[in-house]
C-alpha cells in the first residue's frame, strides 16, 4: 500500500521534462538577445545624442566673429545711449521746475 499508482508513464514524463527544459533554454536565449539589443540601442542612441550636442554646441570661427561683432555693437549702442542721457541731464534744470 506504500506505492501510489503512477498516472503517467516514466518515458513520457522524461520526454515532456526534456521538451520543457529545451523550450526554457530557447526562451531564455531570445529574452537575453532582446535585452542586449535594447541596451545596445539605448547606449548607441545616448552616445550619438551626446556627440551631436557637443558638435552643435561649438560655433564656427565665422559665427564667433559675427557674435563678437554683435556684442561690440550692442555695447557701443548702450554707451551711446548713456552718453546722450548724461548730456541731456546736464542741460536740464537741477530742480526740474518750469521757468515762468
Amino acid at each position: 500500500m506504500g506505492d501510489a499508482p503512477k498516472l503517467v508513464d516514466p518515458k513520457v514524463s522524461n520526454f515532456i521534462g526534456g521538451a520543457l527544459r529545451f523550450s526554457h533554454s530557447i526562451k531564455e536565449k531570445y529574452v537575453n538577445m532582446a535585452y542586449n539589443s535594447a541596451l545596445l540601442f539605448f547606449f548607441v542612441f545616448g552616445v550619438g545624442m551626446f556627440l551631436i550636442y557637443k558638435f552643435r554646441g561649438k560655433l564656427t570661427p565665422v559665427e564667433q566673429s559675427i557674435k563678437r561683432r554683435k556684442e561690440y555693437e550692442h555695447v557701443l549702442l548702450q554707451l551711446n545711449k548713456l552718453q546722450t542721457e548724461k548730456l541731456n541731464a546736464s542741460h536740464s534744470l537741477i530742480t526740474q521746475l518750469p521757468i515762468k
